[in-house]
Protein backbone atom coordinates (compact mmCIF):
# COMPACT_ATOMS: atom_id res chain seq x y z
CA UNK A 1 0.00 0.00 0.00
CA UNK A 2 1.30 3.89 -1.16
CA UNK A 3 0.62 6.67 0.11
CA UNK A 4 1.63 9.58 -1.66
CA UNK A 5 2.36 13.68 -0.61
CA UNK A 6 -1.06 14.74 -1.12
CA UNK A 7 -2.48 12.00 0.90
CA UNK A 8 -3.59 9.85 -2.15
CA UNK A 9 -3.32 6.13 -1.24
CA UNK A 10 -3.34 3.02 -3.97
CA UNK A 11 -2.96 -0.55 -3.70
CA UNK A 12 -0.88 -2.39 -5.86
CA UNK A 13 -1.21 -6.35 -6.70
CA UNK A 14 1.89 -8.18 -6.35
CA UNK A 15 3.99 -8.90 -9.79
CA UNK A 16 2.68 -11.11 -12.21
CA UNK A 17 5.32 -13.02 -13.36
CA UNK A 18 3.27 -13.13 -17.25
CA UNK A 19 4.03 -9.26 -17.55
CA UNK A 20 7.81 -10.50 -17.90
CA UNK A 21 7.11 -10.99 -21.52
CA UNK A 22 10.86 -12.64 -22.03
CA UNK A 23 9.84 -15.47 -19.72
CA UNK A 24 5.68 -15.88 -20.12
CA UNK A 25 6.43 -17.39 -23.07
CA UNK A 26 7.77 -20.66 -21.39
CA UNK A 27 4.95 -20.80 -18.44
CA UNK A 28 2.80 -22.87 -19.86
CA UNK A 29 5.20 -25.42 -21.93
CA UNK A 30 6.33 -25.61 -18.08
CA UNK A 31 3.62 -26.26 -16.49
CA UNK A 32 2.33 -28.57 -19.20
CA UNK A 33 5.75 -30.74 -19.00
CA UNK A 34 4.68 -30.95 -14.76
CA UNK A 35 1.45 -31.99 -14.83
CA UNK A 36 2.33 -35.01 -17.47
CA UNK A 37 5.72 -35.97 -15.65
CA UNK A 38 3.34 -36.04 -12.64
CA UNK A 39 0.38 -37.85 -13.59
CA UNK A 40 2.80 -40.30 -15.63
CA UNK A 41 4.42 -41.16 -12.38
CA UNK A 42 2.05 -40.49 -9.96
CA UNK A 43 1.27 -44.90 -9.21
CA UNK A 44 4.82 -45.66 -9.82
CA UNK A 45 6.82 -47.37 -6.74
CA UNK A 46 10.57 -46.79 -6.96
CA UNK A 47 12.74 -49.64 -6.00
CA UNK A 48 15.73 -48.68 -3.68
CA UNK A 49 18.05 -51.68 -3.09
CA UNK A 50 20.34 -49.61 -0.55
CA UNK A 51 19.65 -49.48 3.12
CA UNK A 52 21.84 -46.41 4.54
CA UNK A 53 22.23 -47.12 8.16
CA UNK A 54 21.20 -43.74 10.19
CA UNK A 55 24.79 -42.95 12.59
CA UNK A 56 22.26 -40.55 14.65
CA UNK A 57 22.77 -42.78 17.64
CA UNK A 58 25.92 -43.43 17.69
CA UNK A 59 26.89 -39.69 17.45
CA UNK A 60 24.82 -39.65 20.55
CA UNK A 61 26.45 -41.94 22.25
CA UNK A 62 29.90 -40.78 21.47
CA UNK A 63 29.36 -36.97 22.03
CA UNK A 64 30.50 -34.86 24.99
CA UNK A 65 31.93 -31.67 26.03
CA UNK A 66 35.19 -32.96 25.94
CA UNK A 67 34.86 -34.83 22.60
CA UNK A 68 33.12 -32.44 19.80
CA UNK A 69 34.54 -34.03 17.09
CA UNK A 70 32.25 -37.22 16.75
CA UNK A 71 29.36 -35.40 14.98
CA UNK A 72 31.45 -33.29 12.37
CA UNK A 73 33.14 -37.05 11.60
CA UNK A 74 29.94 -38.90 11.49
CA UNK A 75 28.39 -36.09 9.30
CA UNK A 76 31.47 -35.96 7.04
CA UNK A 77 31.03 -39.88 6.66
CA UNK A 78 27.63 -39.48 5.97
CA UNK A 79 27.79 -37.13 3.23
CA UNK A 80 30.28 -39.26 1.37
CA UNK A 81 28.48 -41.95 1.34
CA UNK A 82 25.81 -40.55 0.43
CA UNK A 83 27.96 -39.05 -2.81
CA UNK A 84 28.94 -42.56 -3.53
CA UNK A 85 26.06 -43.69 -3.74
CA UNK A 86 24.45 -40.90 -5.91
CA UNK A 87 27.17 -41.49 -8.17
CA UNK A 88 26.35 -44.94 -8.48
CA UNK A 89 23.08 -44.40 -9.68
CA UNK A 90 22.00 -46.44 -6.27
CA UNK A 91 18.79 -45.15 -4.85
CA UNK A 92 18.88 -45.63 -0.91
CA UNK A 93 16.34 -45.33 2.19
CA UNK A 94 18.14 -43.49 5.40
CA UNK A 95 16.83 -46.00 8.41
CA UNK A 96 16.82 -46.16 11.91
CA UNK A 97 17.41 -48.35 14.21
CA UNK A 98 14.31 -49.10 15.47
CA UNK A 99 12.95 -49.47 11.83
CA UNK A 100 15.88 -51.93 10.82
CA UNK A 101 15.36 -54.53 13.77
CA UNK A 102 12.17 -55.12 12.43
CA UNK A 103 13.29 -55.94 9.19
CA UNK A 104 12.41 -59.26 7.72
CA UNK A 105 15.32 -61.40 6.33
CA UNK A 106 14.93 -64.12 2.82
CA UNK A 107 17.02 -66.89 2.24
CA UNK A 108 19.02 -64.66 -0.37
CA UNK A 109 20.11 -62.25 1.84
CA UNK A 110 17.93 -59.96 0.96
CA UNK A 111 15.47 -57.79 3.73
CA UNK A 112 12.66 -55.44 4.36
CA UNK A 113 9.18 -55.21 5.54
CA UNK A 114 5.59 -55.71 4.30
CA UNK A 115 5.04 -52.01 4.07
CA UNK A 116 7.56 -51.56 0.83
CA UNK A 117 5.06 -52.11 -1.50
CA UNK A 118 5.83 -52.58 -4.98
CA UNK A 119 9.70 -51.42 -3.72
CA UNK A 120 11.02 -54.61 -3.59
CA UNK A 121 13.74 -55.94 -0.86
CA UNK A 122 16.84 -53.89 0.22
CA UNK A 123 20.10 -55.67 -1.67
CA UNK A 124 22.81 -54.02 0.90
CA UNK A 125 23.22 -52.43 4.53
CA UNK A 126 25.81 -49.68 4.14
CA UNK A 127 27.09 -48.42 7.52
CA UNK A 128 28.99 -45.16 7.39
CA UNK A 129 29.49 -44.28 11.30
CA UNK A 130 29.06 -46.83 13.83
CA UNK A 131 31.40 -47.09 16.53
CA UNK A 132 29.01 -48.27 19.03
CA UNK A 133 25.88 -50.18 18.28
CA UNK A 134 23.24 -51.77 20.15
CA UNK A 135 22.90 -55.36 21.32
CA UNK A 136 19.33 -55.77 19.26
CA UNK A 137 21.36 -54.06 16.13
CA UNK A 138 24.23 -56.79 16.16
CA UNK A 139 21.91 -60.01 17.00
CA UNK A 140 19.90 -58.56 13.50
CA UNK A 141 23.40 -58.35 11.74
CA UNK A 142 24.54 -61.67 12.51
CA UNK A 143 21.02 -62.89 11.15
CA UNK A 144 21.66 -61.12 8.21
CA UNK A 145 25.49 -62.44 7.33
CA UNK A 146 24.20 -66.10 8.20
CA UNK A 147 22.13 -65.38 5.37
CA UNK A 148 24.78 -64.24 2.94
CA UNK A 149 23.60 -60.82 3.19
CA UNK A 150 25.67 -57.86 2.14
CA UNK A 151 26.93 -55.17 4.84
CA UNK A 152 29.23 -52.86 4.22
CA UNK A 153 30.72 -50.66 6.90
CA UNK A 154 32.58 -47.51 5.83
CA UNK A 155 36.22 -47.14 7.48
CA UNK A 156 35.87 -49.27 10.52
CA UNK A 157 33.54 -51.69 12.16
CA UNK A 158 31.87 -51.34 15.30
CA UNK A 159 34.08 -51.70 18.73
CA UNK A 160 31.17 -52.46 20.94
CA UNK A 161 27.75 -52.14 21.70
CA UNK A 162 25.89 -49.89 24.23
CA UNK A 163 25.40 -52.34 26.47
CA UNK A 164 28.24 -54.10 26.87
CA UNK A 165 30.69 -51.76 25.96
CA UNK A 166 33.76 -52.75 23.95
CA UNK A 167 35.15 -56.39 25.39
CA UNK A 168 36.60 -59.39 23.74
CA UNK A 169 33.77 -61.75 23.32
CA UNK A 170 31.50 -58.56 21.94
CA UNK A 171 34.53 -58.15 19.78
CA UNK A 172 34.69 -61.60 18.27
CA UNK A 173 31.29 -61.60 17.58
CA UNK A 174 31.64 -58.52 15.41
CA UNK A 175 34.70 -60.15 13.96
CA UNK A 176 32.86 -62.97 12.72
CA UNK A 177 30.53 -60.06 10.63
CA UNK A 178 32.96 -60.23 8.22
CA UNK A 179 33.90 -63.98 7.27
CA UNK A 180 34.33 -64.06 3.41
CA UNK A 181 32.82 -67.11 3.45
CA UNK A 182 29.57 -66.39 4.71
CA UNK A 183 28.42 -63.61 3.49
CA UNK A 184 29.85 -60.27 1.45
CA UNK A 185 30.67 -58.15 4.21
CA UNK A 186 33.16 -56.39 4.44
CA UNK A 187 35.22 -52.84 4.76
CA UNK A 188 34.94 -50.03 2.57
CA UNK A 189 37.86 -47.09 2.88
CA UNK A 190 36.90 -43.65 1.82
CA UNK A 191 38.91 -43.38 -1.57
CA UNK A 192 37.50 -47.21 -2.63
CA UNK A 193 33.59 -46.70 -1.78
CA UNK A 194 32.22 -45.93 -5.38
CA UNK A 195 34.32 -49.23 -6.30
CA UNK A 196 32.60 -51.10 -3.77
CA UNK A 197 29.15 -49.56 -4.41
CA UNK A 198 29.37 -50.42 -7.63
CA UNK A 199 29.46 -54.25 -6.80
CA UNK A 200 25.95 -53.88 -5.43
CA UNK A 201 23.68 -55.62 -7.56
CA UNK A 202 20.76 -53.45 -9.27
CA UNK A 203 17.93 -53.51 -11.86
CA UNK A 204 19.58 -51.30 -14.05
CA UNK A 205 23.18 -50.70 -15.53
CA UNK A 206 24.16 -47.79 -17.31
CA UNK A 207 27.69 -47.70 -18.90
CA UNK A 208 29.23 -44.64 -21.55
CA UNK A 209 31.96 -46.22 -23.78
CA UNK A 210 32.00 -49.25 -21.29
CA UNK A 211 32.97 -47.47 -18.21
CA UNK A 212 29.91 -45.46 -15.69
CA UNK A 213 29.42 -41.94 -16.07
CA UNK A 214 28.57 -40.12 -12.59
CA UNK A 215 27.14 -37.44 -14.50
CA UNK A 216 24.12 -39.52 -15.66
CA UNK A 217 21.66 -40.40 -12.76
CA UNK A 218 18.93 -43.37 -12.83
CA UNK A 219 16.09 -44.31 -11.20
CA UNK A 220 13.68 -47.49 -11.76
CA UNK A 221 10.26 -48.11 -9.96
CA UNK A 222 7.44 -50.40 -10.69
CA UNK A 223 3.96 -49.41 -12.14
CA UNK A 224 0.71 -50.70 -13.35
CA UNK A 225 1.85 -53.77 -15.51
CA UNK A 226 5.07 -51.59 -16.39
CA UNK A 227 8.57 -51.14 -15.27
CA UNK A 228 9.60 -47.09 -15.10
CA UNK A 229 13.51 -46.11 -16.11
CA UNK A 230 14.13 -42.40 -15.58
CA UNK A 231 17.70 -41.49 -16.69
CA UNK A 232 18.22 -37.69 -16.77
CA UNK A 233 21.89 -36.31 -17.71
CA UNK A 234 22.74 -33.71 -15.07
CA UNK A 235 25.59 -31.99 -17.00
CA UNK A 236 24.99 -28.59 -18.80
CA UNK A 237 27.25 -28.94 -21.74
CA UNK A 238 27.76 -32.50 -21.83
CA UNK A 239 26.45 -34.65 -24.02
CA UNK A 240 26.78 -38.60 -24.00
CA UNK A 241 25.81 -42.07 -25.29
CA UNK A 242 25.02 -44.71 -23.09
CA UNK A 243 24.22 -48.21 -23.16
CA UNK A 244 21.38 -49.08 -20.68
CA UNK A 245 20.69 -52.50 -19.46
CA UNK A 246 17.17 -53.21 -18.20
CA UNK A 247 15.85 -56.40 -17.13
CA UNK A 248 13.51 -58.46 -19.87
CA UNK A 249 10.23 -56.96 -21.10
CA UNK A 250 8.22 -57.46 -24.47
CA UNK A 251 7.96 -53.75 -25.80
CA UNK A 252 10.03 -50.75 -24.64
CA UNK A 253 8.52 -47.23 -25.30
CA UNK A 254 10.27 -43.59 -24.60
CA UNK A 255 7.68 -40.92 -23.76
CA UNK A 256 8.40 -37.19 -24.18
CA UNK A 257 6.67 -35.50 -21.61
CA UNK A 258 7.66 -31.92 -23.57
CA UNK A 259 6.23 -32.97 -26.65
CA UNK A 260 3.56 -34.88 -25.20
CA UNK A 261 4.84 -38.44 -27.75
CA UNK A 262 5.25 -42.15 -27.09
CA UNK A 263 7.73 -43.84 -29.26
CA UNK A 264 8.68 -46.87 -29.38
CA UNK A 265 12.69 -47.71 -29.31
CA UNK A 266 13.54 -49.46 -32.47
CA UNK A 267 16.72 -51.31 -31.76
CA UNK A 268 16.73 -53.46 -28.31
CA UNK A 269 19.10 -56.26 -28.04
CA UNK A 270 18.13 -59.21 -25.97
CA UNK A 271 19.66 -61.84 -24.07
CA UNK A 272 18.59 -63.95 -22.00
CA UNK A 273 16.63 -62.28 -19.31
CA UNK A 274 18.71 -58.66 -19.94
CA UNK A 275 17.41 -56.20 -22.67
CA UNK A 276 19.83 -53.93 -23.82
CA UNK A 277 19.31 -50.42 -26.03
CA UNK A 278 21.77 -47.43 -26.89
CA UNK A 279 20.55 -43.98 -26.24
CA UNK A 280 21.99 -40.42 -26.46
CA UNK A 281 21.34 -38.13 -23.83
CA UNK A 282 21.48 -34.46 -24.37
CA UNK A 283 22.55 -31.66 -21.66
CA UNK A 284 20.09 -31.17 -18.92
CA UNK A 285 18.07 -33.89 -20.83
CA UNK A 286 15.16 -36.81 -18.95
CA UNK A 287 14.66 -39.38 -20.35
CA UNK A 288 11.53 -41.88 -19.64
CA UNK A 289 11.87 -45.51 -20.80
CA UNK A 290 8.82 -47.79 -19.76
CA UNK A 291 8.60 -51.45 -20.47
CA UNK A 292 5.61 -53.31 -20.97
CA UNK A 293 4.13 -56.87 -21.88
CA UNK A 294 2.02 -54.87 -25.04
CA UNK A 295 3.03 -52.11 -27.28
CA UNK A 296 1.90 -48.71 -25.75
CA UNK A 297 1.33 -47.02 -29.14
CA UNK A 298 -1.11 -48.26 -31.94
CA UNK A 299 2.16 -47.95 -34.69
CA UNK A 300 5.55 -46.63 -34.38
CA UNK A 301 5.81 -42.84 -34.27
CA UNK A 302 8.57 -40.72 -36.09
CA UNK A 303 10.01 -38.25 -34.24
CA UNK A 304 8.14 -34.51 -35.64
CA UNK A 305 10.03 -32.48 -37.69
CA UNK A 306 13.04 -30.89 -35.92
CA UNK A 307 12.96 -33.33 -33.22
CA UNK A 308 15.95 -35.45 -32.32
CA UNK A 309 15.89 -38.63 -31.50
CA UNK A 310 18.12 -39.85 -28.66
CA UNK A 311 17.33 -43.49 -30.22
CA UNK A 312 19.09 -42.95 -33.48
CA UNK A 313 22.42 -42.32 -34.82
CA UNK A 314 22.82 -38.21 -35.34
CA UNK A 315 24.68 -37.63 -38.84
CA UNK A 316 26.89 -34.31 -38.00
CA UNK A 317 30.10 -32.45 -37.70
CA UNK A 318 31.90 -31.74 -34.92
CA UNK A 319 33.65 -28.66 -35.92
CA UNK A 320 34.26 -26.87 -38.56
CA UNK A 321 38.21 -25.98 -40.02
CA UNK A 322 38.33 -22.95 -41.65
CA UNK A 323 41.94 -22.58 -44.03
CA UNK A 324 44.19 -19.37 -43.13
CA UNK A 325 41.71 -16.59 -45.00
CA UNK A 326 38.41 -16.67 -45.28
CA UNK A 327 36.05 -14.24 -46.81
CA UNK A 328 32.59 -14.03 -44.88
CA UNK A 329 29.35 -12.20 -46.05
CA UNK A 330 26.40 -11.47 -43.79
CA UNK A 331 23.07 -12.69 -44.88
CA UNK A 332 21.43 -11.47 -41.50
CA UNK A 333 21.11 -7.72 -40.13
CA UNK A 334 24.50 -6.94 -37.93
CA UNK A 335 23.19 -5.89 -34.56
CA UNK A 336 24.60 -3.08 -31.89
CA UNK A 337 23.08 -3.57 -28.65
CA UNK A 338 22.34 0.18 -26.69
CA UNK A 339 23.48 -1.28 -23.49
CA UNK A 340 25.10 1.82 -21.49
CA UNK A 341 22.30 3.81 -20.08
CA UNK A 342 21.79 6.88 -17.37
CA UNK A 343 18.56 7.16 -15.57
CA UNK A 344 17.03 9.92 -14.01
CA UNK A 345 13.70 10.03 -11.69
CA UNK A 346 11.40 12.84 -11.53
CA UNK A 347 8.33 14.13 -11.83
CA UNK A 348 6.60 15.26 -15.74
CA UNK A 349 6.03 18.91 -15.97
CA UNK A 350 3.25 18.65 -18.89
CA UNK A 351 1.53 15.60 -16.62
CA UNK A 352 2.35 16.00 -12.91
CA UNK A 353 3.20 12.26 -12.27
CA UNK A 354 6.28 10.27 -12.02
CA UNK A 355 8.54 9.94 -15.08
CA UNK A 356 11.85 7.78 -15.58
CA UNK A 357 13.91 9.59 -18.00
CA UNK A 358 16.80 7.18 -20.05
CA UNK A 359 19.37 8.60 -22.32
CA UNK A 360 21.91 6.64 -24.25
CA UNK A 361 24.42 7.71 -26.97
CA UNK A 362 26.33 5.63 -30.20
CA UNK A 363 28.68 7.11 -32.65
CA UNK A 364 28.38 6.68 -36.39
CA UNK A 365 31.57 6.78 -38.29
CA UNK A 366 29.88 6.17 -41.93
CA UNK A 367 26.20 6.48 -42.26
CA UNK A 368 24.58 3.01 -43.14
CA UNK A 369 22.44 2.70 -46.01
CA UNK A 370 19.31 1.38 -43.41
CA UNK A 371 19.18 1.05 -39.68
CA UNK A 372 16.52 0.45 -37.66
CA UNK A 373 16.08 0.76 -33.97
CA UNK A 374 14.12 -2.82 -32.18
CA UNK A 375 12.94 -3.06 -28.97
CA UNK A 376 9.82 -4.24 -26.36
CA UNK A 377 7.03 -2.98 -27.43
CA UNK A 378 6.21 -0.95 -23.96
CA UNK A 379 2.88 -0.14 -25.06
CA UNK A 380 1.53 -3.52 -25.17
CA UNK A 381 0.16 -5.69 -22.27
CA UNK A 382 1.82 -4.43 -19.38
CA UNK A 383 0.45 -0.73 -20.24
CA UNK A 384 -2.52 -2.17 -20.68
CA UNK A 385 -2.86 -3.63 -17.62
CA UNK A 386 -0.93 -0.51 -15.51
CA UNK A 387 -4.12 1.86 -17.37
CA UNK A 388 -3.96 4.19 -20.01
CA UNK A 389 -2.50 6.96 -18.03
CA UNK A 390 0.88 5.33 -18.84
CA UNK A 391 2.80 7.64 -21.83
CA UNK A 392 6.20 6.76 -23.55
CA UNK A 393 8.43 9.33 -25.43
CA UNK A 394 10.64 8.18 -27.65
CA UNK A 395 13.30 10.41 -29.61
CA UNK A 396 16.82 10.31 -31.69
CA UNK A 397 19.00 13.55 -31.90
CA UNK A 398 15.80 15.22 -30.47
CA UNK A 399 13.20 13.97 -33.08
CA UNK A 400 10.90 11.80 -31.73
CA UNK A 401 10.21 8.45 -33.58
CA UNK A 402 7.19 7.03 -31.77
CA UNK A 403 4.83 7.86 -33.51
CA UNK A 404 4.72 8.76 -37.60
CA UNK A 405 4.78 13.08 -37.83
CA UNK A 406 1.96 15.04 -39.62
CA UNK A 407 2.31 14.95 -43.26
CA UNK A 408 2.19 18.78 -44.14
CA UNK A 409 6.18 18.95 -43.68
CA UNK A 410 6.99 16.90 -47.03
CA UNK A 411 5.75 19.42 -49.87
CA UNK A 412 4.84 18.16 -53.42
CA UNK A 413 4.35 14.50 -52.94
CA UNK A 414 1.22 12.32 -52.37
CA UNK A 415 -0.33 11.80 -49.40
CA UNK A 416 0.90 7.59 -49.21
CA UNK A 417 4.32 8.97 -50.42
CA UNK A 418 4.60 11.70 -48.02
CA UNK A 419 3.46 9.73 -45.28
CA UNK A 420 6.30 6.92 -46.25
CA UNK A 421 8.77 9.51 -46.41
CA UNK A 422 8.49 10.58 -42.77
CA UNK A 423 6.97 7.64 -41.06
CA UNK A 424 9.64 6.66 -38.67
CA UNK A 425 7.41 3.46 -37.91
CA UNK A 426 7.60 -0.14 -39.73
CA UNK A 427 4.38 -1.17 -38.92
CA UNK A 428 5.42 -5.14 -40.41
CA UNK A 429 8.47 -6.46 -38.33
CA UNK A 430 11.17 -8.52 -40.80
CA UNK A 431 11.36 -11.94 -39.69
CA UNK A 432 14.59 -11.86 -38.47
CA UNK A 433 13.66 -9.74 -35.65
CA UNK A 434 9.89 -10.90 -35.07
CA UNK A 435 10.96 -13.29 -31.81
CA UNK A 436 13.26 -11.01 -30.38
CA UNK A 437 13.11 -10.32 -26.39
CA UNK A 438 10.53 -13.44 -26.40
CA UNK A 439 7.45 -10.32 -26.71
CA UNK A 440 6.20 -8.53 -29.30
CA UNK A 441 9.14 -5.87 -30.57
CA UNK A 442 8.61 -2.51 -32.59
CA UNK A 443 10.48 -1.56 -35.30
CA UNK A 444 11.28 2.21 -35.91
CA UNK A 445 13.51 3.57 -39.21
CA UNK A 446 15.71 6.22 -37.99
CA UNK A 447 18.34 6.13 -41.45
CA UNK A 448 17.23 9.93 -41.59
CA UNK A 449 17.61 10.75 -38.37
CA UNK A 450 21.22 9.65 -38.11
CA UNK A 451 24.56 11.82 -37.83
CA UNK A 452 27.88 11.48 -38.40
CA UNK A 453 29.51 11.26 -34.56
CA UNK A 454 27.73 10.65 -31.58
CA UNK A 455 24.09 10.40 -31.50
CA UNK A 456 21.51 10.86 -28.33
CA UNK A 457 19.19 8.85 -28.06
CA UNK A 458 16.21 8.94 -25.29
CA UNK A 459 13.31 7.63 -23.96
CA UNK A 460 10.76 8.98 -21.02
CA UNK A 461 8.14 7.24 -19.52
CA UNK A 462 5.71 9.05 -17.40
CA UNK A 463 2.39 8.03 -15.18
CA UNK A 464 0.02 9.82 -13.38
CA UNK A 465 -0.94 7.17 -10.59
CA UNK A 466 0.84 4.00 -10.93
CA UNK A 467 4.77 3.36 -11.77
CA UNK A 468 6.09 4.06 -15.26
CA UNK A 469 6.98 1.79 -17.61
CA UNK A 470 10.44 0.16 -17.16
CA UNK A 471 13.24 -0.53 -19.75
CA UNK A 472 14.11 -4.01 -18.69
CA UNK A 473 16.16 -4.59 -22.02
CA UNK A 474 18.89 -2.98 -24.05
CA UNK A 475 16.97 -1.79 -27.65
CA UNK A 476 19.02 -2.86 -30.61
CA UNK A 477 20.62 -1.23 -33.48
CA UNK A 478 20.10 -3.44 -37.08
CA UNK A 479 21.73 -2.48 -40.29
CA UNK A 480 23.97 -3.76 -42.96
CA UNK A 481 26.83 -2.01 -41.24
CA UNK A 482 30.11 -3.33 -39.38
CA UNK A 483 31.42 -2.25 -35.66
CA UNK A 484 34.43 -0.76 -34.70
CA UNK A 485 36.54 -0.60 -31.79
CA UNK A 486 36.43 3.66 -31.29
CA UNK A 487 38.06 5.52 -28.11
CA UNK A 488 34.75 5.61 -26.48
CA UNK A 489 33.36 2.63 -27.41
CA UNK A 490 31.95 0.92 -30.51
CA UNK A 491 31.26 3.08 -34.23
CA UNK A 492 29.36 2.20 -36.85
CA UNK A 493 31.59 2.23 -40.04
CA UNK A 494 30.67 0.87 -43.46
CA UNK A 495 30.29 -3.07 -44.37
CA UNK A 496 33.07 -4.11 -46.17
CA UNK A 497 34.83 -7.51 -47.28
CA UNK A 498 35.93 -9.71 -44.19
CA UNK A 499 38.93 -11.49 -44.77
CA UNK A 500 40.87 -13.08 -41.44
CA UNK A 501 41.69 -15.71 -39.59
CA UNK A 502 40.55 -14.25 -36.17
CA UNK A 503 37.60 -13.58 -34.05
CA UNK A 504 34.60 -12.14 -36.02
CA UNK A 505 34.47 -9.39 -33.00
CA UNK A 506 37.90 -7.75 -34.91
CA UNK A 507 35.93 -7.65 -37.63
CA UNK A 508 33.29 -5.57 -37.33
CA UNK A 509 30.38 -8.78 -35.93
CA UNK A 510 30.67 -8.91 -32.01
CA UNK A 511 27.18 -9.12 -31.60
CA UNK A 512 25.71 -10.61 -34.99
CA UNK A 513 23.23 -13.44 -34.59
CA UNK A 514 22.18 -15.07 -37.51
CA UNK A 515 23.27 -16.36 -40.99
CA UNK A 516 26.43 -16.11 -42.56
CA UNK A 517 28.72 -17.23 -45.55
Amino acid sequence: CFLSLDRKNYLKTPHNPVWFRQLGSYFKPLCDYAARMQELLRNVSFSRPVALFSPAPAIRATYSPENPESPAAGKELLQKTVNALTRQNLDFDILSEEYLVRCAVKGSGEFGRNDRKGKGAYRALVIPYAPLISRSLLVFLEKLVSRRGTILFVNETPRGTFEDGINSSVSRRIEKLLNPKKSGSRVVVNDDMERSFGNIPGRIKISAHEQGTPDVLVADGNGEKCCFYIIHNRSERQECTIRVEVPQAKRFSSIDCDAATIVEIPEVQREGSVCRFTARLMPRRTLVVVGSSSSLVAQAAKPGKGAISPFIALQRNYRIVLKNQWMFEPQSLNALPLSSWNLRIGLSRERGGFSHFYESSFQVGTLPAECFCVMPDLSDAQAKMLGADCQIELSINGTRIDRPLIPSTAQGATDGQAEEAISFIVPQNPPNVRNLFGAPVILYNIKNLLIRGVNRFALRTSSLALDPQTLLYPPLLLGPFSIMRGQSGWVIEKAGAVVGNDSWTKYGYPYLSGIGI
